[in-house]
């Protein structure tokens, strides 16, 4: 690409508006920085497809990571293909998917590029609920499974995930088992229905380690600025060479962030 710095900016409550519309001034903003020299990516929570049609009508970043982390995506003639995919250890999978079964869960997969990143949920999951998982990006094909066993035979497993009515003590549970193997995201859906979630991911699929993956990949060695505001940006926040939060963003990330808006 020829350029040597790179950005990366969070989307919900940072890059875009309260109302989750793409700011007024954004174009030019971007195209600013990339006359100055910077590769121009998105890290989000949010599936590639959910993020794209969030940032319709801005000139398409150069980098996309997207699911908190566990896929980067680059551009190439205007198509996101995955350069790094983050897929939780198999043998660790397995583990956990069994233990949740036993507690009484039907877990969710959500799974890797190899399978067209398919959603497997159990057959007695109610529409509803199919409905929200749905929402966040159609485009993914809800395949239905009965066993749980079913589910130890896919290795490209990005995420082991939890959903609907989630409680504070099963989350406990599932730090205090995994998060010595795996990255542990706990959050309510406040896009959609309000349910809660809870994701098991790769101990890789982290933001800020895909970001430097990325940018290792074109021979940057970190990221050189950075925008966040909640708990999944702090890697960024703290190691970027700067960074910056809003306002009302964690406090844990304003504590780290270089600089910290008014509004």
């Amino acid at each position: 690409m020829g350029l040597s710095k790179v950005f990366i900016s969070d989307l919900d409550r940072t890059f875009l508006d309260p109302n989750g519309e793409v700011p007024k001034g954004a174009m030019e903003f971007l195209n600013r920085l990339r006359k100055s020299g910077y590769i121009v990516g998105f890290a989000s929570a949010r599936p590639l497809n959910n993020v794209l049609s969030q940032i319709d009508g801005l000139s398409f970043p150069d980098w996309i990571i997207s699911n908190d982390g566990a896929i980067g995506y680059t551009n190439e003639n205007g198509l996101f293909k995955p350069k790094i995919e983050n897929y939780l250890d198999n043998s660790t999978k397995n583990k956990i998917i069994l233990e949740l079964r036993r507690e009484g869960f039907w877990p969710i997969l959500f799974l890797g590029a190899a399978y067209l990143y398919k959603v497997l949920v159990h057959s007695s999951i109610d529409a509803e609920s199919i409905s929200a998982i749905n929402k966040s990006d159609p485009t993914r094909k809800i395949v239905m499974y009965n066993d749980v066993a079913e589910l130890c035979n896919y290795e490209q497993v990005r995420a082991i995930t939890l959903y609907g009515d989630v409680s504070n003590s099963t989350a406990n549970y599932c730090f205090t088992r995994y998060q010595s193997v795996a990255n542990i995201m706990y959050y309510k859906e406040t896009r959609f229905d309000g349910g809660m979630w809870l994701d098991i991911i790769s101990e890789d699929a982290e933001k800020y380690k895909t970001a430097v993956a990325l940018s290792k990949s074109i021979g940057v060695g970190n990221v050189d600025v950075s925008l966040g505001n909640g708990a999944n940006d702090l890697g960024l926040i703290r190691f970027s060479n700067w960074s910056a939060a809003p306002f009302n963003a964690d406090a844990k990330i304003r504590s780290y962030a270089k600089y910290v808006s008014d509004f």
